[in-house]
């Protein structure tokens, strides 16, 4: 199943421009984790992800690279309504399957240069063991792609 879906041009821009508005960049994403090359978040322990979300950045962390699940009232808190809406029209969000008031990516999102790479996720939300579809699409950030 592919979950992503195409929109229209206003409706990535508006996305794209949200992002970029929230600092949602490389260099932003390594400073704020701690790591020397994005490639390093393949890496790090859950233990590791910061579970904080003091701002719009650590929200966009959590949900599009940690693959982490967050909770509708902070997702209320630093995303407004019509980006809300615009990343659920494309597939970057969706409703947490086991119900209750939580949201995640069924896609990894990362920034690269001035572009925003999608990928297969390589981790499942809840933590639960993860097994790969035999068509995974690896993340572009991994130091052999």
């Amino acid at each position: 199943m592919i979950p992503l879906r195409f929109g229209k041009a206003e409706t990535f821009a508006r996305i794209r421009e949200f992002l970029q508005g929230c600092g949602y960049a490389e260099s932003a994403v390594c400073e704020r984790l701690g790591l020397r090359a994005q490639h390093e978040v393949l890496s790090r322990r859950k233990a590791d992800a910061p579970r904080r979300t003091d701002d719009a950045l650590d929200l966009l962390i959590n949900l599009f690279l940690e693959g982490a699940c967050v909770e509708d009232d902070i997702v209320r808190k630093f995303v407004p309504e019509h980006v809300w809406a615009a990343m659920r029209e494309v597939g970057l969000v969706a409703e947490f399957p086991t119900g209750g008031e939580l949201a995640y990516s069924p896609v990894v999102l990362h920034p690269m240069g001035r572009l925003y790479i999608a990928s297969d996720r390589w981790t499942n939300p809840d933590q639960s063991p993860f097994t790969p579809q035999p068509d995974i699409v690896y993340p572009a950030i991994t130091k052999n792609t």
